[in-house]
């Protein structure tokens, strides 16, 4: 989590000081028609909203912001997509010496292979978030960044071509002073010739800036060096798009992905890695349940078109996530009484209403109390027949509660063979009622990615998860 203060403090600067509102709309009527005569007329603190659509040509491309403004989309990048048309030395954004957010774009076929980058950051502390480039050279590449703190987070990154020995993201400086890119809770996948491209400046007193990469999915297998690292990373686990091909990046889920099409949840026989693969610290309250506490990775994580997860932790009704169902909670449900066809918290039963069937079941989870178990396993990686010590937190054994070993992404339904070993929470087969056994030893593993999961009451409805690998 290195240096994300700094994404923490840009974003509440920005925030305190919003003043006027912009819209723009290609097609319809709004104060502006073009992306770049919003900026224009837009001043520090102002947030410009984008309505859905295709937006390309003059005004919509090459666009210079100098602001420290939000330049977000009103429905997120499955609605609104930049097309750069593949113009020589095009860029969506250029952004020098400003703060901005940018956020929720989808942004294609920018610029010619080895030729400029969608978007161009130049002595920036900016925030890029919720976005996804496909079909372009480069993506992101900071230039300048003398004590700035640039942040990208909660992005896709999928079939793009960069110049030779380039990346999807880089960062490129001569200046001494030190700045830092951070990029975050983010998918690359199908990029060439790399993910990730860094060059960094030595002189005698050592390397300067420098690039951490957190808790993202990437297709290659990087090493640490001087002045960039990655930590909770994943490599070469394919992240599961829903349909990259016509550009759908919601991530398969056996519990339910959003198909924007279709304008419902349908269930998949997969889940992807990247769900609940973000950044535990960081907001995931946007997800609907079930969300597993914990941000998806990629461009829809803490949106409501994020995909479901397998983990059933805390309680549907409790629309406020603060580990209890109350009159808050009824308050918000009623607001959205009635409500159809948009991805809904208030939706229970995932059919696009709000209706009798959801007020039914928001009162059989009256005043309930969450009960949430945690699951801490001595390391994330072990080697091939090392026994693997599984911690619980002070659940009391009995013969309903149990924790099990499956192979990573099994099924969820209750079928034999799913759980390759298991116990009751005392660490026994018979259950002891009562008797609490904080460490449970299970056998080593052949090689591979595995999962511990728990469950209550003798039922399938997994209670909470830990991925691991055998090596």
């Amino acid at each position: 989590m290195k240096n994300r203060v700094y994404f923490m403090m840009v974003f509440a600067f920005c925030v305190s000081g919003y003043s006027a509102t912009i819209t723009v709309d290609d097609d319809g009527p709004a104060d502006f028609n073009t992306i770049q005569a919003a900026i224009n007329s837009a001043m520090d603190g102002d947030i410009v909203i984008v309505e859905d659509g295709l937006y390309k040509g003059t005004g919509n491309r090459n666009m210079a912001v100098s602001k420290s403004i939000m330049l977000k989309s009103k429905n997120g990048p499955s609605q609104c997509i930049i097309d750069c048309q593949s113009a020589i030395n095009c860029f969506a954004f250029q952004i020098k010496y400003c703060d901005p957010i940018i956020e929720g774009f989808t942004i294609i076929r920018c610029s010619e292979k080895n030729v400029s980058e969608a978007i161009s950051i130049v002595g920036s502390s900016c925030i890029i978030r919720n976005c996804i480039f496909t079909d372009n050279a480069s993506c992101v590449y900071c230039w300048d960044t003398s004590g700035t703190y640039p942040v990208i987070i909660n992005c896709t990154f999928y079939g793009n071509a960069a110049g030779l020995g380039g990346g999807a993201v880089g960062m490129r400086t001569n200046i001494h002073e030190a700045g830092y890119l951070t990029v975050a809770n983010s998918i690359f996948w199908g990029n060439e010739p790399n993910d990730i491209d860094f060059d960094f400046h030595m002189c005698k007193s050592g390397p300067h800036p420098g690039m951490h990469v957190e808790f993202s999915m990437l297709q290659s297998t990087w090493q640490n060096r001087p002045s960039l690292s990655y930590e909770n990373c994943s490599y070469e686990q394919y992240p599961e798009f829903a349909d990259p091909l016509n550009r759908d990046f919601h991530l398969k889920s056996q519990m339910g992905r959003w198909d924007v099409i279709g304008r419902r949840w349908v269930k998949d026989n997969i889940t992807s890695l990247g769900i609940d693969f973000g950044d535990e610290n960081d907001d995931f309250t946007n997800e609907l349940w079930p969300h597993g506490r914990r941000i998806n990775a990629g461009a829809y994580g803490n949106t409501s078109e994020a995909s479901l997860s397998v983990v059933s932790i805390s309680n549907p009704s409790d629309i406020d996530i603060d580990d209890k169902v109350t009159l808050d909670d009824f308050s918000l449900f009623s607001m959205n009484w009635e409500s159809i066809n948009t991805p809904n918290r208030n939706d229970f039963n995932r059919d696009n209403a709000v209706d009798i069937l959801d007020l039914i079941y928001f009162s059989q989870n009256w005043l309930a109390h969450n009960i949430d178990p945690y699951i801490i396993l001595s390391k994330s990686e072990y080697i091939v027949d090392e026994p693997i010590s599984v911690s619980l937190n002070s659940m009391a054994g009995n013969q309903y509660d149990w924790v099990g070993i499956c192979e990573q992404g099994a099924s969820i339904e209750p079928w034999d063979g799913v759980m390759i070993q298991w116990c009751y929470s005392d660490g026994t087969k018979t259950g002891s009622s009562g008797i609490i056994n904080n460490v449970i030893q299970f056998d080593g593993m052949k090689a591979g990615n595995y999962e511990v999961r728990v469950f209550f009451d003798n039922q399938y409805e997994i209670k909470n998860r830990v991925l691991f690998t055998v090596k």
